[in-house]
This record gives C-alpha cells, sequence and structure tokens, in this order.
C-alpha cells in the first residue's frame, strides 16, 4: 500500500463519477494524498486543505518522539505476528503503519507541480514539524498557513469547530495570497 496508489484510487472515482472538478480536505493521511492528488494532475482540483501532512518520513518534518511512537508500535506489532495473535489483523495494521513510518517520500520540488490552491494546516503541538509546514507552504504556487495555537495532531475531531471553521473559510471563500508590502510608499 502506497499513498500513490491510493490518490490513484481517489482519481479513478472522481473520473468514474464525472467530476469537473473537486476541493480535498484531507487530514495526515488525507492530506498527503490531497497534496499527491494535486502533483498528479489527473483530475482538476480547486482547493486542497492538507492538514497536519508531511513529505517525507524523517526527523527533518516529524518530531523525534513521534518517530520514536511509530518505531515502537512497529515492534509491537512484529510481536503479535510472530506469536501468531489473531485478536487483530495485525499485518493489515502493519501496512498501515508502514504509511507513516516509511512513507512519503515526495521530493519538495515536485510540489511546484500543484495548481490547486492549498491551505496547509497543523497545531502548533503536531507530530509534524510547524518548520515542516513552513516549508510545504513555502514550496506551493498558490498557498495559504495556518498554524493554530494550541492544537496537535488530532485538531479534527478535538476541535471540531476551529478546523471546520477555517477549513470553510479557505473553501468558501476567493483566494488571496497577500503580500505584506507596507514599507512601499504607497502614491
Amino acid at each position: 500500500m502506497t499513498y500513490e496508489q491510493i490518490a490513484e484510487d481517489w482519481e479513478a472515482l472522481a473520473k468514474h463519477l464525472r467530476l469537473d472538478s473537486i476541493s480535498i480536505i484531507g487530514w495526515s493521511d488525507g492530506g498527503i494524498i490531497g497534496l499527491k492528488m494535486g502533483i498528479n494532475n489527473k483530475v482538476k482540483i480547486k482547493k486542497i486543505v492538507s492538514m497536519a501532512s508531511n513529505l517525507r518520513p524523517d526527523s527533518t518534518a516529524v518530531h523525534s518522539w513521534a518517530i520514536e511512537k511509530i518505531k515502537e508500535e512497529f515492534g509491537f506489532i512484529e510481536l503479535k505476528i510472530k506469536n501468531n495473535d489473531k485478536t487483530q489483523n495485525w499485518d493489515l495494521k502493519k501496512q498501515l503503519l508502514g504509511l507513516v513510518g516509511n512513507q512519503p517520500n515526495i521530493p519538495v520540488t515536485d510540489l511546484k507541480k500543484i495548481k490547486a490552491k492549498v491551505l496547509v494546516m497543523a497545531g502548533d503541538e503536531d507530530g509534524i514539524k510547524s518548520e515542516h509546514s513552513l516549508e510545504i507552504y513555502k514550496n506551493l504556487q498558490k498557498a495559504q498557513l495556518c498554524i493554530m495555537p494550541g492544537e496537535t495532531h488530532f485538531t479534527p475531531s478535538s476541535n471540531p469547530e476551529l478546523f471546520n471553521g477555517i477549513a470553510d473559510k479557505f473553501l468558501s471563500e476567493r483566494f488571496n495570497r497577500p503580500k505584506s508590502d507596507f514599507f512601499i510608499k504607497q502614491e
């Protein structure tokens, strides 16, 4: 299972449904898939809300405590598989965790291929580093950035009013990426 495969499945669904254009709201894996679909440009995407996404699974993008937690979870799952535990589908859990632990591997230069307007969101206490969210934002042609104060990776479920309000504003209003040119003399 790869993010590329999942993106291709969603693109095929959009084509099958004959959608002339779509907007995407994606959280974590979904945010990565939204970015991948924007990079692929196989369906027309108007806007993407990408919450807590990353381009790579390393310590330049993800906090070390999150990486350690994923490694710990891998070890736990491996032990369950080794002990032939049947209480859950551990092979599937291992595959899903592999998405987070080993992927994505998106070159930052690929972000330039995205034609859609993108809102990059994260909590200031997210598992994704704020610097990485800023890196994503800075490499998009048409983007806005929202680092939510006092929020985590789980804001869409822990504070849906905040998350939905920000996402709705981005999706419903005309896109604007203002310039901070107040130092330029106005005549």
